[in-house]
């Protein structure tokens, strides 16, 4: 493996509210349903009067597999549980601020276009049933820390690989 490979480490990660649209899509609609919802839940939480307060995330119910369960979400700010509603209005279906638990954790980086993130998360499983011998408790999100709407080449991405270790 090249030294630039960035490692996979178990870290401590922080329980913390996201704004959220899950839905089940079919595994070729994942990246159009991400976009779109991406920027449904911004603007619900834009509407609502309160802020999001980093990257956006990808959250998995399970491993995909013809489809996935999966959440289009931001850290929030100024939000309580529940329906996000607007000031002065009705929730936004179906966007809810919802806990995103943490935990201990197995985590990588993967640098480089979306259609390459598999590998990534291959490298993160082995060391996981190496270690391990496990899957984590089920759920798992990316952070997509750098992307297409901060960055126009596609090498320069940067997504942060979660796996909850239960």
């Amino acid at each position: 493996m090249p030294t630039d490979t960035p490692p996979v480490e178990v870290t401590l990660e922080p329980t913390f509210l996201v704004a959220a649209s899950r839905r089940t899509v079919a595994r070729a609609d994942l990246g159009a349903f991400l976009d779109l919802a991406h920027g449904e839940v911004r603007d619900a939480v834009e509407a609502a009067g309160a802020r999001v307060v980093g990257p956006a995330i990808a959250w998995y119910g399970h491993v995909p597999d013809a489809t996935a369960d999966v959440a289009a979400a931001f850290p929030v700010a100024g939000l309580p549980l529940g329906p996000v509603t607007p000031a002065g209005g009705e929730p936004v279906a179906p966007v809810e601020v919802v806990p995103l638990t943490g935990g201990r954790c197995l985590v990588t980086e993967h640098v480089g276009p979306h259609d390459g993130v598999g590998a990534s998360w291959d490298r993160l499983l082995a060391r996981w049933h190496a270690d391990h011998g496990g899957v984590g408790r089920g759920d798992f999100w990316e952070v997509h820390r750098v992307g297409r709407t901060t960055e126009p080449d596609p090498a320069r991405w940067r997504t942060r690989l979660v796996l909850p270790l239960g």
